[in-house]
């Protein structure tokens, strides 16, 4: 029954995924009850489906990942060293991804931080990616917090966070769907579904911005320079503020999205307009394979671990 009950849940979210697609989006997206017996049909109908694999982008597996990115800047709040913004974990073989912890940055107070981390198990099958709470199992069926739909490149189509998925949100569902132009994500849409209190939902739409480099210079509020002298490395970037939007960044945390994360030139500057935040990327460290490694003052110095495994 336990097996059962998870990939009915697995059903629902797919059915939940469905109905945020365009064509859907004027209907009332509080489906809960009303989608049950669509679910059971698909429960012994789709949900074996399996995909092709060949040709695939996938980060969770081999090549050169980030294991771990660190900002210390909350540190002394901890005994030990938190996981913020992100740490993964790996099978035997230190290929697979197999777990997540991670935090995002945000605008609580540092000694509130122990509240928005999450723990998560890193499950694929085919084209789906389940983020599951790694303790859930302990008490009842395993909880899954995101479901990542991937397109046949491999690229993330849309994302499914359910209640928990960022703590910020508190009950609400979040969605977001994902739109490439010339191989590069160019327009997300989300949008926060409030179940418990009413049904209601709040929608958006947020734009990268590219220059003639291919460096992202803007999103949302975020915007970045580069020192366009110097070009090449492995590197990974990641914004000075992400407000609530925890599945763009939490997919960028697994890798999904290099053109973000690792622009052709060198970024100098992250400047958050809305919270009037700037981080200066001074001091940048590569290893003597051209991965960035460091970067910050010696006393608040953030600090990025590689796994590269062929």
């Amino acid at each position: 029954m336990g097996v059962l009950t998870v990939v009915f849940g697995q059903c629902l979210e797919y059915l939940l995924h469905q109905s945020i697609k365009p064509e859907f989006m004027k209907r009332n997206l509080s489906i809960t009850v009303s989608v049950m017996p669509i679910a059971l049909f698909f429960l012994f109908n789709s949900c074996g489906k399996e995909f092709p694999q060949k040709g695939f982008f996938n980060p969770l597996i081999g090549g050169c990942q980030v294991a771990e990115y660190h900002v210390p800047q909350f540190d002394a709040y901890f005994t030990s060293k938190p996981p913020y913004l992100f740490r993964k974990t790996f099978d035997a073989s230190g290929k697979i991804v197999r777990g997540m912890a991670c935090s995002f940055a945000n605008d609580n107070v540092p000694q509130s931080l122990s509240s928005y981390l999450l723990d998560v198990i890193v499950v694929q099958k085919d084209r789906r990616v389940f983020l599951i709470r790694a303790d859930s199992g302990k008490i009842v069926v395993p909880d899954t917090l995101f479901t990542i739909y991937l397109n046949r490149e491999g690229r993330p189509d849309s994302c499914i966070g359910r209640p928990g998925s960022d703590p910020e949100a508190g009950a609400a569902h979040q969605l977001e769907y994902y739109h490439y132009k010339d191989g590069r994500i160019q327009v997300i849409k989300h949008t926060l579904v409030h179940e418990l209190d009413g049904g209601y939902s709040e929608s958006g739409t947020d734009t990268i911005h590219y220059d003639k480099y291919d460096n992202p210079v803007s999103y949302g509020f975020n915007r970045y320079t580069y020192d366009y002298t110097r070009k090449g490395g492995q590197k990974f970037y990641l914004d000075v503020f992400m407000g609530i939007e925890s599945n763009f960044y939490v997919l960028q945390y697994l890798g999904f999205f290099p053109e973000i994360n690792n622009p052709p030139h060198l970024r100098m500057t992250e400047v958050n307009l809305d919270a009037s935040e700037a981080a200066p990327l001074g001091n940048q460290q590569f290893d003597a394979q051209g991965k960035l490694t460091s970067f910050g003052s010696p006393d608040s110095k953030t600090t990025i671990t590689w796994n590269c495994s062929r």
